[in-house]
């Protein structure tokens, strides 16, 4: 399996990890307990050459786990995707596990992860820097009936003394799941 670099938000404090491509831990800080955001490799390096540099095959990427890295290549696959034996998967950047775009091509670097990043409206900070554009709010959509019934009955079952007052479950319901912007 890959080894990620984790850093804290807060303290800024350094951690490794070893977990599955494209599984997303959730790492918190054991000093502070702060949200560790993971890393690109390094973040002193800074062209294409050193970007990729010690990189290796996917299989490298993998700690020689051949399973591992065929499960990230059938995925890939699955996907329309087609890796060449010397692409290098950015885990940090794939939407999903095996995401074609998260092969960086073999003759590419930063500028390809740069175009991705723009491409798909997100920022990066580390080895490639991206800010994200402005996006519009999100605007507020009604929870769907279908949701608020299916929710009513599972909250009745629960609690067969709440259908007497359906019309407060169903305000509570709408309540309790509204979308609620930047609150």
């Amino acid at each position: 399996m890959p080894v990620y670099t984790y850093r804290c938000k807060q303290c800024g404090r350094t951690e490794e990890a070893i977990h599955a491509a494209g599984s997303r831990s959730r790492l918190i800080c054991e000093v502070c307990g702060a949200l560790l955001i993971w890393q690109f490799p390094s973040p002193n390096l800074r062209t294409d050459t050193t970007f990729r540099q010690g990189t290796g095959t996917l299989l490298d990427q993998c700690g020689g786990n051949v399973k591992e890295a065929e499960k990230i290549v059938a995925a890939c696959r699955r996907q329309g995707g087609n890796p060449g034996y010397n692409d290098y998967y950015l885990p940090g950047v794939a939407q999903s596990m095996g995401d074609p775009e998260a092969f960086v091509p073999a003759g590419e670097g930063r500028d390809y992860v740069k175009k991705l990043c723009r491409k798909r409206g997100t920022s990066c900070r580390g080895l490639v820097e991206v800010e994200a554009p402005d996006r519009p709010p999100v605007k507020n959509v009604p929870l769907a009936e279908s949701v608020i019934r299916r929710m009513t009955k599972k909250a009745v079952k629960a609690d067969p003394s709440l259908a007497a007052k359906p019309q407060e479950l169903r305000e509570s319901i709408i309540d309790r799941h509204r979308y609620r912007g930047a609150e």
